[in-house]
């Protein structure tokens, strides 16, 4: 019974560490963001609470805004897909704590503490 508390604690520790935290933001932040974004023409991704091991560059082609028909909340997307800003860095700036959608185990840089990027 114990062994069955443990294993089922860790699979949900596992599920919020890798949630969404600003993937649904309100609009004035999405639209903030992809303003930001389009001056960039490029991004990084990484994940922190996801164990990712370095960052990834992606070459910033399109970007939009959607309404996501919750609450009303909208997305921002780049190259068609809708990102979380939480893992969105900007030169090297997290892209949610711009905009000031809280977050949760995320660096503000993605060169704070171990998280260099390529590391």
């Amino acid at each position: 019974m114990k062994y069955t508390a443990l294993v089922l604690s860790v699979f949900a520790f596992a599920a919020q560490a890798s949630a969404d935290q600003c993937a649904y933001v309100t609009r004035d932040m999405a639209a903030q963001a992809l303003r930001i974004v389009m001056d960039a023409g490029s991004v990084q991704t990484y994940c922190e609470p996801c164990g990712d091991r370095g960052a990834t560059y992606v070459d910033v082609k399109a970007v939009g805004m959607a309404d996501v028909n919750y609450q009303g909340y909208w997305e921002m997307q780049i190259n068609g897909r809708g990102v979380d800003l939480a893992y969105t860095f900007v030169n090297g700036m997290n892209l949610a704590a711009i905009v000031s959608c809280p977050t949760q185990g995320v660096s503000r840089s993605i060169l704070e503490g171990n998280s260099e990027i390529g590391d």
